[in-house]
This record gives C-alpha cells, structure tokens and sequence, in this order.
C-alpha cells in the first residue's frame, strides 16, 4: 500500500506541476531558496537549482535570460 500511494502522490504532483516552468521553496528570513520543479524549457537555461538568496539571482541576467526563451 505504501508504494501505491507514493505514485499516486507523483502522479498528482506531476499534474500540478504541468502548468508551471519552474517551482521555488524560499525562506522569507534568510531568501535561500531551492528548486523543487523546472520544466524541460526552463533547465535549457542552466539556472542554479538553489542558492543563499533568490532575489539577488534574478538581476544577474537570469530575467533576460528567462526573457529570450519565452519571447
């Protein structure tokens, strides 16, 4: 039983997650953060998967680079 519930647990998972490119766990203390899901798009940008603060990351051309996959 208890496999059968962990692949029903991915399997809602992974519906959820079909509508998002990429999924973040940020402490709103420290702004470490984590990434929990990316999309196949969303890892052609090679983007670290965690770091100490999320909102420094995004001006060092993460935006621009995210920018050019979607325009």
């Amino acid at each position: 039983m208890g496999e059968e519930n962990a692949v029903t647990f991915e399997m809602i998972a992974k519906a959820l997650f079909e509508n998002y490119e990429c999924i973040y766990d940020i402490d709103l203390n420290s702004y470490r953060y984590k990434t929990y899901f990316q999309s196949e798009t969303y890892r052609e940008l090679k983007l670290s998967r965690e770091g100490e603060n999320f909102f420094e990351a995004l001006p060092n051309g993460r935006i621009n680079r995210i920018r050019k996959i979607f325009d």
